[in-house]
């Protein structure tokens, strides 16, 4: 191998030798990234959590509290801060870090998605056009490309479209827009393939993942929310039913409860063999055990209600004692979160109802469909959580 050879083939292995990004865009990536600001909300629960389970300084009863302490745990919680958590360095250290990655990632995502909502995009692929739910293909022949996008874009105009006509890789677009709605229509400029299989970073499969996306990020922010407010719930639970300080008297659990965990374990397991068709495109199994899995929600709020109704009978009312209140309290919550998962999973048997060949569609249906399954899935192991503490935390 002469000289020459060797050093060409070395300048090629570096060519393609990928970059590592500098370290500071990655730890910028990492802060702004959502899972991390997720992950530093769950901690900031479970700190919260700890505020609540342990008396802070600066609540009445903390001296007879404080007294009540071994030697050891006042030495360790003392050292680590726990009597006064939500003033301590690495709480607010938690809170600042929070900010900067709501910051970050605001500034990562805003360009794009005002880019998606301001600045409309001429063109799209065949591919994508054929993909829509409103799409026709129409054959004109005995004109040039030319006559044929003045043609279509004058029809645009005729039904009170704004209409502008590009060309982008020798092709014709002729992009429609009525209010805010956008429409597109194209002519065709012979090969297609150059176009669907480009590299650069199509509009509309842009909007899509941006819209995917966005999905994850709404039910991830939701999920933070739930988890927040039963985190709270339980933890004054806990709190009050060891204190001593108000009168607890816990009964046995009504049958009902019982039968409303089989149900919602039911429909756990139903949910998951409906996501599985999905995934593996058999629509019309899908379409069944997702019907299954709304039977068993409804069926499960039916049995919560029941449930009420036998203890009413019994004589426990919300004001009967702190652990009656609390019963009511939790279990009409966490329905009231159930009836919100119904309404999701009715729209989404609904768009299911119908197969469909539609790549698009059925991409778009399991990406509900996965987002709906975190949502339905948490409050199922949320029910777990409270069946086991209001049936053997007493």
């Amino acid at each position: 191998m002469s000289v020459a050879e060797e050093t060409l083939q070395t300048k090629a292995r570096e060519i393609s030798k990928p970059k590592s990004a500098p370290i500071l865009n990655r730890i910028l990536d990492f802060l702004s990234s959502v899972r991390f600001g997720v992950v530093l909300l769950c901690i900031l629960v479970l700190f919260s959590l700890v505020g609540m389970l342990i008396i802070q300084q600066n609540v009445n009863g903390f001296d007879a509290y404080y007294a009540s302490l071994t030697p050891a745990e006042k030495l360790v919680y003392g050292f680590l801060g726990i009597f006064d958590i939500y003033h301590g360095w690495y709480f607010n250290l938690l809170l600042l870090v929070l900010s900067l990655n709501i910051v970050l990632a605001s500034i990562d995502r805003f360009p794009s998605a005002w880019s998606f909502i301001s600045r409309p995009k001429l063109d799209a692929s065949r591919k994508w056009l054929s993909g829509q739910k409103q799409n026709a293909l129409v054959e004109m022949r005995g004109e040039n490309e030319n006559a044929i996008a003045e043609r279509i874009s004058r029809t645009f105009k005729e039904q009170g479209f704004s209409s502008t006509i590009s060309e982008k890789k020798g092709k014709l677009f002729v992009y429609g827009e009525s209010g805010g709605n956008r429409n597109g229509g194209g002519g065709d400029g012979g090969n297609d393939g150059g176009d669907n299989n480009s590299r650069n970073n199509d509009f509309f499969e842009e909007a899509e993942t941006y819209s995917s996306n966005k999905l994850r990020i709404a039910m991830w922010c939701l999920l933070a929310i739930v988890m927040m407010t039963f985190g709270g719930l339980i933890g004054a639970y806990i709190v009050i039913s060891t204190n001593g300080v108000m009168e607890w008297k816990p009964f046995d659990l009504p049958r009902q409860v019982w039968i409303s965990t089989n149900l919602i374990l039911a429909s756990s397991i139903t949910y998951t063999i409906a996501q599985k068709a999905l995934n593996s495109g058999k629509q019309r199994k899908a379409k069944h055990w997702l019907l299954a899995t709304t039977v068993f929600g409804a069926m499960f709020i039916a049995s919560q209600v029941l449930s009420w109704l036998e203890l009413v009978r019994e004589g426990f009312y919300i004001q009967s004692n702190p652990y009656a209140g609390f019963f009511y309290i939790l279990t009409a919550v966490h329905a009231l979160h159930i009836v919100g998962g119904i309404i999701a999973l009715g729209y989404l048997v609904l768009r299911t109802w119908q197969e469909t060949s539609s790549e698009d569609e059925l991409t778009k249906r399991r990406q509900v469909s996965n987002t709906v399954g975190w949502y339905w899935h948490f409050m199922d192991g949320i029910w777990i959580v409270l069946f086991l503490l209001l049936g053997f935390w007493k």
